[in-house]
């Protein structure tokens, strides 16, 4: 698609939403909601639970979790147009597009001028998850530990000093370009029906060379569990990096793996022939059987790791490999498992405002409980609960959500069922 017509698109969407979207301005976007409902919470939307139903309290021991990732400036617009301003373009609503520099920079342009409010943070979804997973265990003898890139601009500044107030490390990486390429960022346009469009400049990059490998060896060596995602994938080079890091006779099976980012592999020249992409898919999902020991993400993305149909196909194959984790399928739920059982977990029953990073917070809900106790069925729960919390609220910063993300107990009564082989 040609920049103008980008340029076109942002035109039309900003020049409906310049006088409609103040942070707290929600009733435009969601007259159809009866009014005793616009001001509900998650709390009130799930039944209360009787001492004996109630969850038990997690056992949150200190833990050390650490990550390798790209960094991204989240920046969240909400917008008011109808579904045509997309249908008529070659972007999809509620789809991720990957655009460089020039692209992102006109559009963030186009709307700050037209004074549209946005709500700005560390963003990415190893960053939420993990800013949502530390709110929640809320335990000040934790060490986290973000591994990545960022430039010396406005926006690299901005995600290192975001992080350092909520006690949160920032590993900075050796960039991959000399040239110091600008902090990469995404634009999150919510459209009233609650569905995000993202626009996503990966910016500056990681170099994954074996210089730089010794640090990120005893983070790995250190830390109780490693987090790798599949954005990272978009890079040749970051499983070859992986790997020399996972050196043998290291302890393996500490991974835990957030598959976002796998459907932009298509994106990236080296893998866009089909055989290629098909190659490169197989030596992740290999990887991913050899040395992690969760997968979570949702069912679009792990669908095409696996080569499957469904979600629940994509289950059996992860399950088969020894491994446990989640598949988040939208309204209907997640897959929730382990090498012995499989089980649904419903979605609350609630009115979205906003459904952006509702895949982080449910992936830092389940994390909480899993690391803590080892109960699929509760991590489960407690991740579709997050997830509530998240998608009910205007805005992505866990920071706004502290009280609802740590008071989870209503999250027992939200049903499940086992899948029966």
């Amino acid at each position: 698609m040609s920049k103008f017509i980008i340029f076109v698109l942002f035109m039309v969407i900003t020049a409906f939403s310049a006088n409609a979207t103040t942070q707290n301005d929600i009733a435009p976007y969601f007259t159809d909601i009866p009014e005793t409902n616009k001001n509900s919470n998650l709390q009130s939307s799930i039944p209360d639970l009787t001492d004996s139903d109630s969850l038990s309290e997690s056992n949150f021991e200190p833990l050390h979790l650490s990550g390798v990732t790209e960094s991204l400036n989240d920046r969240i617009y909400r917008v008011n147009e109808t579904n045509v301003y997309f249908n008529e373009t070659e972007y999809e609503i509620g789809g991720l597009h990957m655009v460089d520099k020039e692209t992102i920079d006109l559009m963030q342009d186009t709307l700050n001028k037209r004074n549209i409010s946005c709500i700005e943070g560390p963003g990415g979804t190893m960053i939420i998850t993990t800013r949502v997973l530390n709110i929640i265990r809320n335990n000040p003898n934790d060490n986290f530990n973000i591994i990545s890139t960022v430039a010396d601009d406005d926006e690299g500044r901005s995600i290192i000093n975001g992080l350092k107030q909520e006690n949160i490390s920032y590993c900075k990486m050796p960039p991959k370009d000399t040239g110091n390429p600008a902090t990469g960022k995404c634009l999150v346009l919510v459209t009233p029906d609650g569905q995000r469009t993202m626009f996503t400049y990966i910016g500056s990059k990681s170099n994954y060379n074996t210089q730089n490998i010794e640090p990120i060896r005893e983070l790995y060596k250190n830390s109780d569990y490693f987090m790798i995602e599949g954005f990272a994938f978009m890079d040749p080079e970051y499983l070859g990096f992986l790997n020399i890091v996972i050196e043998e006779g290291s302890e393996k099976h500490k991974i835990i793996f957030l598959s976002s980012g796998i459907p932009c592999l298509k994106y990236v020249d080296n893998y866009k022939d089909e055989n290629t992409l098909k190659n490169a898919l197989l030596k992740i999902l290999k990887f991913v059987e050899n040395n992690a020991l969760l997968v979570i993400g949702n069912e679009s993305e792990l669908k095409m790791l696996t080569s499957t149909e469904s979600a629940l196909e994509a289950t059996i194959v992860l399950q088969e490999m020894g491994l446990s984790g989640s598949i988040t399928r939208g309204n209907e739920g997640a897959i929730v498992f382990d090498n012995t059982s499989i089980y649904t977990v419903s979605a609350p029953n609630l009115e979205a405002k906003d459904t952006t990073g509702a895949g982080d917070y449910n992936a830092a809900g389940f994390l909480s409980e899993f690391i803590a106790n080892k109960n699929i069925i509760r991590a489960g729960k407690i991740g579709a609960y997050s997830a509530g919390v998240r998608i009910i609220s205007e805005g992505a910063q866990p920071t706004d959500h502290k009280e609802k993300l740590r008071n989870y107990e209503s999250a027992q009564a939200i049903p499940h069922k086992k899948i029966e082989d």
